[in-house]
């Protein structure tokens, strides 16, 4: 069973592990003499993250106070075990980079980036909070814009 506490917790380790793969892509392009570019859009994307975690951060604080439930009271077990299996949570930024090709770094991070978007449209499934769901609904809109960008990079290689 899952609360809501650690499901926002989920949420910052999302984040956490995309700030730090993106971080390691700005310096694997870097060594790889990519185009600067290239560097600067994982800078971007890490930037993003980060940001992205802030604000988890603070919806932890401020709306769950008091406030934590058992989700299985508004979702079925099986939903949430499909959502937030291992596959999302056990991502390794680190051993992202045994693939040196661009094309799989980037779809690495498309995966990264689409895995996000499945759980932030799950978390708003479980949040009736307007304040707290217009911040998940920018999330997620940031997250999609991420997926745009590195298909623009793919399809530039």
């Amino acid at each position: 069973m899952f609360t809501m506490t650690e499901i926002f917790e989920m949420a910052l380790r999302l984040e956490e592990n995309g700030e730090a793969y993106y971080r390691q892509a700005a310096e694997h392009a870097r060594s790889c003499g990519m185009p600067q570019k290239v560097a600067d859009l994982w800078k971007k994307l890490a930037e993003d993250e980060r940001e992205h975690r802030k604000m988890f951060m603070e919806m932890k604080k401020s709306f769950l106070q008091g406030t934590d439930i058992d989700i299985k009271e508004k979702v079925g077990s099986w939903y949430i075990v499909e959502a937030i299996g291992n596959r999302l949570f056990s991502f390794d930024p680190a051993c992202a980079f045994s693939a040196s090709e661009p094309k799989d770094i980037i779809g690495i991070a498309r995966g990264v980036e689409e895995d996000s978007i499945r759980f932030y449209e799950f978390l708003r499934k479980l949040v009736d909070n307007e304040t707290v769901l217009s911040i998940i609904k920018r999330i997620i809109d940031e997250e999609r814009g991420h997926v745009e960008h590195l298909d623009r990079l793919l399809a530039g290689l």
